[in-house]
């Protein structure tokens, strides 16, 4: 079952990319990188493609998230709000709540975080990054049981035309 996901997965993927490319027949255009990875298997990859994105942005961070529990990632996202880098946060109101949560350290830090429900009164259940023109998604939370126990996928999309 867990294969067949992923195939799904890796097959709709791939059918974004051949659009892409149909769309852009007869001009030449630079053609969006994507990477999916999967954890447990590959979590600490995950975790490390953060990490560098977030290292290495110059101009923006924005995140949407349910669940934001790393440290070690808030760490890093303070560093570049003192660099003077544009970093913004909206966390999902039950998961900011939590004492795991790193709401404290982005407060302290005064990184704007927005806390919220989703639009219905349900969960704020989004998981994107945007770090300048590379957008990451999936159902990867920022967590260690997303990156070292459950079944998670997480797409990189990395496109200048993006933002």
């Amino acid at each position: 079952m867990k294969k067949r996901l992923k195939q799904f997965l890796i097959v709709g993927i791939l059918s974004i990319c051949l659009v892409s490319l149909i769309a852009c027949r007869g001009r030449y255009e630079e053609l969006p990188q994507i990477e999916v990875l999967f954890s447990p298997e590959q979590g600490e990859e995950i975790l490390a493609e953060l990490t560098e994105a977030i290292q290495g942005a110059e101009e923006r961070i924005y995140i949407l998230i349910y669940s934001f529990t790393l440290d070690e990632l808030a760490r890093v996202l303070m560093d570049k709000h003192e660099q003077g880098i544009d970093v913004r946060v909206i966390m999902d109101r039950r998961q900011a709540s939590l004492k795991s949560a790193v709401t404290e350290i982005l407060n302290q830090a005064g990184i704007p975080l927005l806390i919220k429900t989703g639009s219905k009164g349900g969960y704020m259940h989004l998981k994107v990054l945007i770090a300048d023109e590379t957008v990451f998604t999936g159902s990867y939370n920022f967590s260690e049981n997303a990156t070292y126990n459950s079944d998670e996928n997480f797409l990189i999309i990395r496109d200048k035309r993006i933002l």
